[in-house]
């Protein structure tokens, strides 16, 4: 074991080469052995062991940075009460379930150390982690961690980034966003622009996020005698960012858009059709409407129903959204902050 070198670290790293323990002039049990003692073991060895002095240093460190968590999960849950209606009952229960995962770390921080201490022990600095199917374990409790902490967090993006989105950006000339622009201003509403409304969204949506999302497929049906097409964009279950927050946030394996050229605004009984593609054991909890109008007060009262009873968020974005996600993307900005605005504004608007 070498010494901590790096003052800012806030883990004491093991490398394992020779024991020290075999020319230790302290008197223990271990003394002149090739193995190192483990976490359980430091009752047996004196005080001033090398070994006892990192592990001890080690729990301290690990010890206080949960604790914080603690701490922060506990002024966000007053934060969550004295916010009242602005935070729905999910988030608030993701908030609490949240501070009892950290004090449940707290309460086997013994055993976690002693895994540590034998995964320590190895030929290599942790070798159980070689292999795939070992590591599986870890990635899955680090899953769950940032779905916790997702679902509590309302938002992805700053309140700075967000303000960019009132600023004009301008869309330069014999751009593929500029070409994209032009279509849907000149897409006829209503039943004759119908198919190429959706033809047009499949296009812009993947010039926007295809990648990191995966190339979309389509799922067909018929709804008031129109052909409708679900896109469904699956998320690569690594996938980090923005996508990534919205797969954990949602239970979401894809981002499910539906396109619907209805020259009138929508109404809320569409929404509740949607809906019915919308579940945790399904594709998710999360997905988009794009149409061409702002839609009327009885789909917006539809959405909130569905998010305070089911946990299903379906946002309806317009014409409007599209062309300011193609002026960020046309500029190097990221298009997905027109959506996480639109989530946090529709969790404001909540009574």
């Amino acid at each position: 074991m070498k010494p901590n070198t790096q003052p800012d670290e806030k883990v004491v790293k093991i490398e394992v080469g020779k024991s020290t323990c075999k020319d230790c002039k302290l008197e223990c049990s271990f003394k002149g052995k090739e193995e190192i003692p483990r976490i359980k073991d430091l009752d047996k060895i004196p005080q001033e062991c090398f070994y006892r002095k990192e592990f001890e240093k080690t729990a301290v460190l690990v010890a206080k940075n949960l604790d914080q968590h603690i701490s922060v999960m506990r002024s966000a849950i007053v934060a969550a009460q004295q916010m009242g209606s602005m935070i729905s009952q999910h988030e608030v229960k993701a908030i609490l379930e949240m501070s009892n995962y950290y004090q449940a770390q707290m309460n086997s921080l013994a055993d976690s150390f002693i895994r540590f201490s034998e995964i320590a022990q190895g030929p290599k600095w942790f070798p159980v982690l070689e292999s795939y199917r070992n590591l599986q374990p870890y990635l899955e409790m680090s899953r769950e961690a940032a779905r916790l902490m997702s679902v509590s967090t309302p938002v992805y993006f700053s309140s700075k980034e967000f303000s960019m989105l009132e600023k004009p950006i301008r869309i330069p000339k014999k751009s593929v966003a500029l070409s994209l622009v032009r279509r849907l201003d000149e897409c006829l509403k209503g039943k004759e622009g119908w198919v190429a409304f959706q033809d047009l969204c499949k296009d812009i949506l993947i010039h926007l996020f295809v990648p990191p999302l995966m190339d979309p497929f389509e799922q067909s049906r018929t709804e008031s005698g129109l052909h409708i097409r679900d896109l469904i964009f699956d998320i690569p279950y690594t996938l980090m960012g923005f996508w990534g927050y919205i797969k954990d946030k949602f239970d979401s394996s894809a981002l499910i858009v539906e396109c619907k050229n209805y020259s009138s605004p929508i109404e809320g009984n569409q929404v509740v059709i949607s809906s019915k593609y919308f579940a945790r054991n399904r594709l998710g909890r999360f997905g988009i409407i794009f149409s061409r109008l702002e839609p009327r007060e009885s789909a917006l009262k539809e959405a909130k129903r569905l998010w305070i009873e089911d946990c299903k968020l379906i946002l309806c974005l317009t014409d409007a959204h599209l062309v300011k996600m193609l002026e960020l993307k046309e500029n190097g900005k990221h298009p997905e902050i027109v959506v996480d605005n639109a989530i946090h504004q529709f969790l404001r608007s909540l009574e």
